[in-house]
């Protein structure tokens, strides 16, 4: 397995519950969920939501639940770095993915 995060950022995962990631994710990966978040705000669930007020000229969009509908979700999220970066972070070899929230302000 590839190491894609460092022992020093799994601490400070463990210590905090979060830790920024640079660099660790190829072009082709965020322009596929790019693709999937485009499909999901045109085509949005019954969870979604639009924040923003009318006539505002912008959008804040949210939605969850649209994995398993949005092909592009669920490839990232279950196979390639992402899940493996989870559970390096984790200190898991089978991570569990609950479900995606987009959020597009």
């Amino acid at each position: 397995m590839q190491q894609q995060v460092t022992q020093e950022q799994v601490q400070l995962y463990e210590r905090d519950g979060v830790v920024v990631l640079r660099n660790v994710l190829p072009r082709e990966l965020i322009d596929e969920l790019a693709v999937g978040v485009h499909a999901n705000m045109e085509a949005p669930s019954k969870w979604a939501n639009e924040y923003a007020p009318s006539g505002s000229g912008g959008r804040f969009f949210d939605d969850y639940v649209n994995w398993q509908r949005i092909d592009h979700f669920k490839t990232s999220a279950t196979t390639g770095p992402l899940p493996r970066i989870a559970g390096q972070l984790m200190g898991t070899k089978r991570p569990r993915f609950f479900h995606e929230h987009v959020l597009v302000k």
